[in-house]
């Protein structure tokens, strides 16, 4: 799931992966709270929004840009990348299954 952040007085826009803002931000925040002071740039909460939404394949072929969590030092370190669709998993066989059907 995506987390969109923008501001109507700066025209700022930030699109995070909520999987990285569960380890940054408290993980019962939710969206419309995770920044109740407003924009951080201008400091404005009037003009403030944030909503949440699924990736589509739009996202992987115009590669949207996320911001990342790259690591932690003192703070958190964020990095703008390029939106990647996860890879698929491998199919599961169970324990005792031969896979494909055969025996």
């Amino acid at each position: 799931m995506l987390v969109e952040c923008g501001c109507y007085g700066c025209r700022r826009r930030k699109t995070y992966l909520a999987s990285d803002l569960v380890e940054y931000l408290h993980p019962q925040s939710e969206v419309g709270e995770l920044w109740p002071a407003g924009c951080p740039y201008c400091k404005t909460g009037a003009n403030w929004w944030e909503r949440y939404r699924y990736p589509t394949n739009d996202d992987v072929v115009n590669k949207t840009i996320i911001r990342r969590l790259k690591g932690w030092t003192k703070t958190a370190r964020w990095a703008n990348v390029p939106y990647e669709a996860p890879a698929p998993k491998e199919p599961q066989v169970p324990p005792g299954k031969f896979p494909f059907g055969f025996v």
